[in-house]
């Protein structure tokens, strides 16, 4: 879409068998056409063939338009997990622009200081909390901040963590900031990793 007002919806359904042997595997090996090249049937469910675009529409990347669509395809009734990048993602979950204080869309680390001493994993229950919490104290942009950034009500509803809900996008994933937030969220937060493994099929590996 060339980034131009181009807003689309896509779905990909998932076993958590599919999940286990898809993500674990450590081997590689020639593909063929029975593994799904040109004609093949048995395509991976987390390739390209296997996803369905569910809502499309020319519109810019807003609250209301993106409201819509969640509503529209009654998304929050499913157990999902939320793939985008991570301006779409703090748009999701009720987060203000990556220009924000508080712009992480996993912590409530502030974004000059990168300590994140005394910061809390992100749910959409608290997002949800301290925006209403800014509209009764204040209700005055300038005054997101004093909230962590909250701008909006979360489109999404999940008891999850946000870590949990929407992953990093795999586009980050390599770069070397992202090992030192995870190493540091891993840190603080006993047993987060192994529930990121079981729950995610994210697995370490030394590249």
């Amino acid at each position: 879409d060339q980034g131009q007002k181009f807003l689309k919806l896509t779905l990909t359904i998932f076993e958590n068998a599919d999940i286990d042997e898809e993500t674990m595997k450590t081997t590689h090996k020639r593909q063929t056409r029975s593994d799904g090249i040109g004609g093949g049937k048995n395509f991976k469910n987390s390739g390209g063939m296997k996803t369905i675009i569910i809502a499309i529409s020319q519109v810019p990347e807003t609250d209301d338009n993106c409201r819509t669509f969640i509503e529209k395809v009654q998304l929050n009734a499913f157990d999902i997990c939320v793939a985008g990048d991570l301006k779409i993602l703090n748009l999701l979950t009720g987060l203000g622009t990556h220009g924000s204080k508080f712009n992480c869309t996993f912590c409530t680390a502030p974004s000059k200081t990168w300590t994140i001493d005394g910061s809390e994993l992100r749910t959409l229950a608290r997002n949800q909390e301290l925006f209403e919490l800014w509209k009764e104290k204040s209700g005055r942009k300038e005054d997101h901040k004093k909230f962590f950034s909250y701008t909006h009500q979360p489109i999404l509803k999940s008891h999850k963590p946000i870590l949990l809900l929407c992953p990093p996008p795999t586009l980050h994933l390599k770069l070397g900031i992202t090992n030192l937030l995870m190493n540091e969220l891993f840190k603080r937060n006993e047993g987060l990793e192994k529930t990121v493994e079981q729950q995610l099929g994210v697995q370490r590996k030394d590249y």
